[in-house]
């Protein structure tokens, strides 16, 4: 009996091996290997190459995007250093300004001269 990739489905053998891990849990490692012809096999090893060149093209992608995004961070970096320093410039101004001034808790403590208590 074979499937529609051409393997052999009679062939396969299942291994099974249980691991102990540090934390005392167990994994079930499950392998199933089969004998394929030659034909079958480079056809797997083309399929593997092609997906390995697959990710090695989005990896690639992926750089260049990563590049092109660093690339534009300095400029951006530049504004908004300056917008953060305006910002917390503003800020500071809003605190003194709702401040009470030195001089007016001065006059609100003191009674006006003609108004003197005995």
């Amino acid at each position: 009996m074979q499937d529609r990739e051409g393997f052999d489905m009679q062939n396969q053998k299942e291994t099974i091996r249980i691991n102990r891990e540090n934390d005392d849990s167990y994994v079930i490692i499950r392998t199933i290997t089969e004998k394929v012809d030659a034909e079958a096999l480079v056809r797997i090893t083309d399929e593997i190459k092609k997906g390995i060149e697959a990710m090695g093209k989005k990896l690639d992608d992926a750089k260049a995007q990563h590049e092109m995004i660093s690339s534009r961070e300095g400029p951006f970096m530049k504004h908004y250093e300056r917008a953060k320093k305006m910002a917390d410039k503003k800020a500071e101004e809003r605190k003194k300004e709702s401040l009470p001034s030195p001089k007016g808790q001065q006059a609100e403590a003191e009674p006006p001269a003609g108004d003197e208590y005995e």
